[in-house]
């Protein structure tokens, strides 16, 4: 990945796992993802040493009618994960993503409408929050600010994988499929 030679001083990983509702369904399928998720995250330090790695706290919202175990399973899961980060302490740093949301509100922070738009859950209110949060992240690591925007806009400004079907294979159109981006 062009991540390890892209001369990094710091890396944010920014999890959301509303995507994968069924496997937060269960306890031992819940930390089976968030130990997949922990040994990628493992690798990355690995391959990049000296580099700063931000790891957020997990939030496993309920999304509807949901059983009434499940609000006891989002919180050990959520419990594990910050365990597990925490044992990283040398490696990662906590990026307090739950508490954040917490202190202002999830009606705030996420937006179904944004989803639905852009597959992005979060809010403009929300992503302000974020993007609060980054800053106040960067500065405490380097004691300084620095002004940097990366947007992964494959799938949600175009049609298709710019890198990977180069710019004739994206689809953009006022028209037909490319309509919609």
């Amino acid at each position: 990945s062009g991540i390890y030679s892209c001369g990094a001083e710091i890396v944010f990983i920014l999890l959301y796992p509303g995507t994968f509702r069924k496997e937060w369904e269960a306890e031992d399928t819940a930390k089976e993802k968030a130990d997949d998720w922990l040994r990628s995250i493992r690798l990355l330090v690995s391959k990049m040493p000296g580099v700063s790695v931000f790891v957020s706290s997990l939030d496993i919202r309920m999304m509807g009618c949901e059983p009434a175990a499940f609000a006891g399973i989002a919180q050990n899961v959520e419990a594990y994960w910050a365990g597990q980060i925490q044992d990283m302490a040398e490696q990662v740093y906590s990026f307090p993503l739950k508490e954040a949301i917490s202190n202002v509100g999830r009606d705030k922070v996420y937006s179904d409408k944004m989803w639905y738009l852009s597959s992005c859950p979060y809010s403009l209110e929300g992503m302000g929050l974020i993007v609060e949060l980054l800053q106040n992240c960067c500065f405490w690591v380097n004691g300084r600010r620095k002004k940097c925007l990366v947007l992964d806009l494959d799938n949600t400004l175009w049609g298709g994988v710019a890198g990977e079907d180069g710019i004739g294979g994206i689809v953009l159109s006022s028209y037909g499929e490319g309509a919609r981006y």
